[in-house]
């Protein structure tokens, strides 16, 4: 069973990866912003948690 879903995803993995990797270079501006606010909400979220130690909110 789960050789015939591989059987039915390794092609189409490979069909799609040279589009993936077209796409990456357009995807890395848009990502890294991403990545940087949502570091940047963690590790506020975390600071504010260990200030307050309230779970009122």
């Amino acid at each position: 069973m789960f050789l015939q879903f591989l059987g039915a995803v390794v092609p189409a993995i490979a069909t799609i990866a040279p589009a993936a990797v077209a796409v990456v270079p357009f995807l890395a501006p848009v990502v890294a912003p991403v990545a940087t606010v949502a570091a940047i909400v963690v590790a506020v979220t975390k600071t504010v948690e260990g200030d307050l130690k309230t779970p009122d909110f």
